[in-house]
C-alpha cells in the first residue's frame, strides 16, 4: 500500500500492507523481511519515517488510527485517533522542521496538526459545507516555506500558512532527544488517564 525509505539509512525501507502489518526491509536482503510490525486492525495505507530519528516511524490505517512505532523494540508507542472522527484518515506527513510534529487529513474533511501529545490545531472543514465536508485526500509540508498543503476529493489544493510553530534550527541529535522526550511525556499522560479511569470504575 505504501513504502518509505529511512532518512538515515537509504538501504532500509518500510512497506505497509493490506493485511495490517508493516515490514521493515533492506535492499541488501531481497528474499526476506528484517522485521514485521503488528498492531493495526485493518489495511495500512501509509508509512512515514521520521526525518530526524531512525528509531521511529508513523503509520495510519483503515482502522481510523495513526500509530507511532519504536523500531528499538518494534512496538507501538502512541496511538492517535482524532476526537469525534467520522471517517477514515487519508494521509499523513511529518514536519521537515520539527521532529515531534505531523499533520493528518481525513475523509470527513479535517486537517490537523499534532505534536505527538495532542492536536495543535482544531478541525478545519471546507466551508460553508460544514454539514457535508469534502474529503481531504493528501497533505504535505513544504520543505522550504512555513506552509502546509492539502488536496481534496474535489480537485482543490489549499495552502495553509503555519504560525507559532518552532522555527529554531536544532541539530539532528537535539531533534531526536526532543522526540524521545515528547513520547515519554505522552506515555506518562496516557498511563495517568488510564489510572484515573480505573479508579473511577472501581468507585
Amino acid at each position: 500500500m505504501s513504502i518509505d525509505f529511512s532518512k538515515k539509512d537509504s538501504s532500509v525501507y518500510f512497506a505497509a500492507t493490506d493485511d495490517g502489518t508493516i515490514h521493515r526491509c533492506s535492499t541488501s536482503y531481497t528474499d526476506q523481511y528484517l522485521d514485521t510490525l503488528f498492531g493495526h486492525h485493518g489495511p495500512v495505507y501509509k508509512v512515514r519515517c521520521n526525518p530526524f530519528s531512525p528509531d521511529y516511524i508513523l503509520s495510519y490505517s483503515y482502522d481510523w488510527t495513526a500509530r507511532l512505532w519504536s523500531l528499538k523494540d518494534n512496538s507501538t508507542k502512541l496511538i492517535f485517533s482524532p476526537p469525534d472522527l467520522m471517517d477514515q484518515i487519508n494521509d499523513i506527513d511529518w514536519s521537515p522542521n520539527t521532529s515531534t510534529i505531523f499533520s493528518l487529513v481525513t475523509n470527513d474533511g479535517r486537517v490537523e496538526l499534532w505534536n505527538c501529545v495532542e492536536p495543535l490545531v482544531p478541525f478545519v472543514y471546507d466551508r460553508p459545507l460544514v454539514q457535508n465536508p469534502i474529503p481531504r485526500t493528501s497533505v504535505r509540508f513544504s520543505s522550504t516555506s512555513p506552509v502546509l498543503v492539502t488536496g481534496n476529493a474535489a480537485g482543490i489544493v489549499e495552502v495553509f500558512r503555519l504560525t507559532g510553530l518552532e522555527t529554531t534550527q536544532l541539530s539532528d541529535d537535539q531533534q531526536q532527544k526532543k522526540l524521545a522526550k515528547a513520547i515519554a511525556k505522552a506515555e506518562r499522560l496516557s498511563k495517568q488517564v488510564s489510572g484515573n479511569k480505573k479508579e473511577e470504575e472501581q468507585k
